[in-house]
């Protein structure tokens, strides 16, 4: 099982890491905690600090911005003090809402129309595709 640290612990090594500009592994060195938690810290707790306004939408767009024009990723977490997990995140919802758009704006075309009949009680289903020919099945 795993150390239980304070929330003014956690706070006090997101606040020196953003106010001082320390890395994942400086911080972890300087407060003996692991490099992941370091980063789950920064993520729990940087958008507290006055100087990194975490959850901009502008900020996490020009950041995954810069990230698809090609820039080196350890720059992009290093200029916007996140870590490497929240900008693979925020790269794979642009993918999505990307593909999202992608797909409302491409309709599903049928080669098909289709009228629904009914001839002495019974419901036909007429199908009509682009040819000239046609069939008819019964209605389920």
């Amino acid at each position: 099982m795993g150390k239980s640290y304070t929330e003014e612990f956690k706070e006090m090594v997101v606040r020196d890491r953003v106010q001082n500009g320390l890395s994942v592994i400086e911080a972890s060195k300087k407060y003996g905690v692991a490099h992941g938690t370091v980063c789950l810290w920064t993520d729990q707790y940087g958008f507290l600090m006055e100087d990194a306004p975490r959850r901009s939408e502008e900020r996490k767009n020009k950041a995954v911005q810069e990230y698809l024009n090609g820039r080196e990723k350890k720059d992009i977490l290093a200029d916007y003090n996140i870590s490497g997990r929240t900008l693979c995140r925020w790269v794979r919802e642009h993918w999505r809402e990307q593909e999202e758009e992608r797909v409302q704006d491409e309709q599903p075309k049928s080669i098909f129309k289709e009228r629904r009949r009914t001839v002495n009680g019974k419901k036909l289903r007429v199908v009509y595709p682009t040819s000239s020919s046609a069939y008819v099945t019964w209605a389920k």
